[in-house]
């Protein structure tokens, strides 16, 4: 049987697996998947641009160091500031990406014709 591919953290668990490592239960409605999915990419965005900030920050606080007249000891707080920003956008965008794609897959899933039965 055909190992199963979480649609929320897209890794792959064995087939009689019930639930993902991230908390993701298999077999959901494709509905309620499309839900967390959705929940999944605002989340993603909201980090990416909460990491956004934190990289504006440390450049302003670069800029006032070295604007200020007798320097702004904040060298370590940019420098942090720049860390943490640029790991939070990473994994926001990370977020947003595997939302994006996994929604994408389920569209083809659910646009599949039906079956029907021919008969000779």
């Amino acid at each position: 049987m055909a190992s199963k591919r979480c649609p929320l953290c897209r890794k792959v668990s064995e087939s009689h697996a019930v639930r993902c490592g991230c908390g993701y239960q298999f077999g959901q409605d494709i509905e309620e998947t499309f839900r967390l999915l959705d929940t999944q990419f605002r989340k993603g965005i909201g980090m990416a641009m909460t990491g956004s900030v934190f990289v504006l920050v440390g450049v302003a606080l670069i800029a006032l160091m070295v604007a200020a007249p007798r320097g702004v000891p904040v060298l370590y707080l940019s420098i942090g500031g720049w860390i943490a920003g640029f790991v939070m956008l990473a994994r926001g965008l990370g977020l947003t990406t595997r939302a994006r794609s996994s929604k994408r897959e389920l569209e083809k899933q659910r646009q599949l014709p039906a079956m029907r039965v021919v008969a000779r």
